[in-house]
């Protein structure tokens, strides 16, 4: 009976492990992009101050295919000796607009407005086809800003708009994410092997 049961714990242990190398997990990832801007934030404008916006996102809430892909995220601006504030407005992060080698942030005020609108993205070939689940940059290129220049984006320290980009350039990374694993497959035999191991030891101490 104790030989019975030490088996069927053995199968259930492989079965268990077979089930979690098959399931998907929420994955926390940090998007953030700087540059050099002038603008403004609330009542204060500024004149070629560090920006940093900052989304927090779940790679499990990433939707698109090919080369478009897109995540809402709860996104932060940080204006160097101003302030900052949450973005109050529906803000997502996107990569491959119409195919184009880019990754940012757009903005919308409302669920029902039909289009969101670039706050700030980066234009490098190092973006190319980057589906926003694993970590990546920094990478520096081309910035693009809303059209018209200077549109108000809510948050809680006021509106922040954005009026020009120091030398063009802005800078987007992202951190945490999916990494490179090994397959299931390849963690399923790992798995057995192992507990195939643990049981011919067992096995063994009790012929000795």
């Amino acid at each position: 009976m104790i030989h019975a049961m030490r088996r069927f714990g053995l199968a259930v242990a492989v079965l268990g492990l077979m089930g979690l190398t098959d399931r998907a997990e929420a994955v926390p990832i940090t998007y953030t992009e700087t540059a050099t801007i002038s603008g403004t934030l609330g009542a204060t404008s500024f004149s070629n101050a560090l920006v940093t916006i900052t989304g927090l996102a779940d790679t499990n809430n990433v939707i698109g295919g090919g080369t478009f892909f897109n995540v809402p995220v709860v996104a932060t601006v940080t204006v160097a000796g101003v302030g900052s504030g949450t973005l109050t407005d529906i803000v997502q992060v996107f990569s491959g607009i119409n195919g184009n080698p880019e990754a940012g942030f757009v903005a919308k005020k409302l669920a029902s407005d039909p289009f969101f609108t670039i706050l700030l993205d980066t234009r490098n070939a190092a973006l190319t086809n980057y589906d926003l689940k694993s970590p990546i940059g920094p990478v520096t290129g081309a910035a693009s800003i809303s059209n018209p220049i200077g549109l108000k984006f809510g948050s809680t320290a006021g509106d922040f708009a954005i009026t020009s980009v120091a030398n063009g350039t802005s800078t987007f990374l992202a951190t945490g994410g999916i990494t490179a694993v090994p397959e299931p497959s390849t963690l399923t035999s790992a798995a057995l092997a192992s507990l195939m191991g643990l049981g011919y030891a067992w096995r063994r101490r009790r012929a000795d």
